[in-house]
């Protein structure tokens, strides 16, 4: 086994490489999350105004009920 200044060179390339392909990998994984929060947004919104509408017609529901009883 030779410690030669070539085989210093391979491993720095085999290094940058593989810095390179994390580095991707990472780019990957936060654009997924970026993508799993804007979803999460969506939803809690939706959530929101469903929650809202279904309240106001509950409400509205009652009202009605309790004046016709009245």
């Amino acid at each position: 086994m030779s410690n030669g200044p070539g085989d210093w060179n391979e491993w720095g390339r085999h290094v940058l490489l593989e810095l390179e392909r994390l580095g991707k990998s990472m780019k990957e994984l936060h654009d997924n999350v970026e993508g799993v929060r804007r979803d999460i947004r969506e939803l809690k919104t939706r959530a929101t105004i469903y929650g809202s509408l279904a309240g106001m017609i509950a409400s509205g529901i009652i009202v009605a009920i309790v004046k016709l009883l009245s």
